[in-house]
């Protein structure tokens, strides 16, 4: 039982805090261990952290981040609160997830890959498959569809082409009544406050961007509170549509969500370094990846995550491209903004030179180390804790030791600076 109980029965690959990297045999990873290839390895490493969009995780600050930063009492504060938030989030918060998945693993039948299914029994594994596109054939009078070996092999099946679905099942299974009532509540709870504030969200961009803007101006506020009713209407109508026939599992939303920002980013960072990006930049930047990556899916046969190498190159000529096409903001706007921002570097240094008065951030071989730092610190928090909770009691204190001294450096390097001077 316990930690030491669920380890036991795990292929030791699985406990591996690093992929497999390159081609692996199934045979060689048994139990559902991971395994990438090079290519999937780099695109995640080398491209989705900074090329892509995601909501609460925006490469190049967002508005998640920004409203806790200004919730916060000071400029300190608001740096400690962030970092806190990263701690928590990244290395605190998934490892009951992680935990919950790995006993999945232990406690319910799943394959590395449904090929692996198919071998067992050819035929019965054609009735499954069948079956699990078509439901009303589970209720089916043929014995084949209630005997316990194809009810086996389904289940197998399920887990392995949609492992999302084991943590309900693992909550009905093995949760008492109250607890099972207490946690579908939260889900429901978390969802309800999703969906909202989606929708308000998504609602208000039409109606204050586009239709107040472009459609009807000037009109009644009833008129529009009218309108966003219905806007609401039709994008959940919309929502469901697209889940039910698209979005079939959550590991599929969020590829598609990755993978429609795929270039983006490029943008939502570069935006604070050059004065030439402009609204165009970031509108084409994000049109481009909706029309590159269903050829990259669709046309070429690829799969994500190596989608996002002709996304990203492809998204990343558009943006440009429209860039030095189209006009850049007017000079004075972007004098007021260097003014309120200051932000330095070459890429600001054709406005610096008109404001000899504003003096530009500077530092920034101080800001990278502290980033490499922050990494350091919660990579460690997160292996540490890992470790600590798989009984390597060892190496994990040595692991949250290096994190914690990360960490120490990080507050001796921006005291020393003055956090006013850094979050100004």
């Amino acid at each position: 039982g316990g930690m030491a109980g669920l380890k036991a029965k795990l292929a030791p690959q699985i406990l591996d805090f690093f992929p497999k990297i390159g081609k692996v045999s199934v045979s060689g990873i048994t139990g559902g261990a991971l395994a990438l290839g090079v290519g999937a390895f780099v695109a995640h490493i080398g491209l989705q952290w900074w090329a892509t969009w995601y909501p609460g995780a925006d490469p190049g600050g967002g508005g998640y981040i920004a409203q806790r930063m200004m919730s916060a009492k000071n400029e300190k504060h608001s740096l400690f609160a962030t970092l806190w938030f990263t701690i928590a989030h990244y290395t605190i918060r998934p490892w009951p997830w992680i935990v919950v998945a790995l006993a999945a693993l232990v406690l319910l039948p799943r394959e590395q890959n449904p090929q692996i299914i198919e071998k067992q029994n050819p035929a019965l594994f054609a009735k499954v498959e069948a079956a699990y596109h078509n439901h009303a054939l589970l209720q089916s009078k043929d014995p084949v569809y209630q005997s316990s070996e194809f009810k086996q092999m389904y289940e197998t099946y399920e887990n392995t082409v949609d492992p999302g679905i084991m943590y309900p099942k693992l909550m009905l299974r093995y949760l008492p009544p109250g607890l099972l009532g207490l946690l579908i509540a939260v889900f429901l709870a978390a969802y309800m406050s999703t969906i909202a504030s989606q929708l308000n969200w998504g609602t208000s961009y039409l109606i204050n961007d586009f239709y107040r803007r472009f459609v009807k101006q000037n009109a009644p506020e009833r008129h529009y509170v009218l309108i966003s009713r219905w806007s609401i209407i039709l994008m959940t109508v919309f929502s469901l549509f697209v889940t039910k026939y698209f979005l079939t599992t959550i590991s599929g939303a969020w590829e598609f969500i990755i993978n429609a920002s795929a270039g983006m980013g490029a943008v939502l960072i570069l935006r604070w370094w050059w004065w030439r990006i402009n609204a165009w930049s970031e509108i084409s930047a994000m049109i481009a990846p909706l029309i590159i990556y269903p050829i990259a899916r669709y046309w070429m046969g690829l799969h994500s995550p190596i989608t996002l190498y002709p996304t990203v190159l492809g998204t990343t000529i558009v943006w440009l491209t429209v860039t030095y096409l189209t006009k850049p903001e007017p000079v004075e706007h972007l004098k007021a903004f260097y003014r309120k921002t200051h932000p330095g570097g070459l890429g600001w240094r054709y406005i610096e030179n008109m404001l000899p008065d504003v003096k530009g951030d500077r530092g920034f071989g101080h800001m990278f180390l502290d980033w490499i730092l922050g990494i350091v610190l919660v990579y460690s928090f997160l292996f540490g804790l890992g470790d600590i909770l798989f009984t390597e009691y060892l190496r994990g204190t040595i692991i949250l030791l290096i994190g914690i001294l990360a960490g120490w450096f990080i507050y001796v390097d921006l005291n020393k600076r003055g956090f006013e001077t850094i979050a100004r």
